[in-house]
């Protein structure tokens, strides 16, 4: 299916393919940088959010290494289905285990803790949604 744009308009229309690609990328950055705060600045979040250094270091190290693979995924020529599936389950199952932590209070967090665990949860999951609404353009 082929779109064109309004009389007048020159923005090109992303395709299905563009926007996945789009959508895995910011994934990748966002995901990237919140690891690269949680490994660098353990000590100074520790204190905001109440969740040890000791745990956020490891997650932080995680999420570096889940963003470049997202980031992987995102540079290849032909955008793989397998991978981007499986993509869009870890970031289900990230939104998911935000908001179980947060519904059984596992972690002592604070106000603003709270806060950014359901702000990761929001983004997680809309990530997800995205990904998977382009992924299904595809087909």
């Amino acid at each position: 299916m082929t779109r064109t744009p309004p009389s007048g308009c020159t923005a090109a229309i992303a395709t299905p393919t563009q926007q996945l690609r789009q959508f895995l990328a910011l994934d990748a950055v966002v995901t990237g940088g919140n690891g690269l705060g949680y490994v660098f600045l353990a000590e100074p979040l520790e204190s905001l959010l109440g969740v040890s250094g000791d745990l956020l270091r490891p997650v932080g190290a995680f999420l570096v290494v889940y963003g470049i693979a997202v980031a992987v995924v995102a540079g290849r020529a032909n955008v793989s289905r397998a991978p981007t599936q499986a993509i869009i389950a870890a970031n289900s199952l990230w939104a998911a285990v935000s908001l179980l932590a947060l519904a059984l209070g596992v972690l002592s967090l604070t106000l603003f803790g709270g806060l950014w665990i359901a702000a990761q949860a929001v983004v997680g999951g809309g990530f997800a949604a995205a990904q998977n609404w382009a992924l299904c353009r595809l087909c």
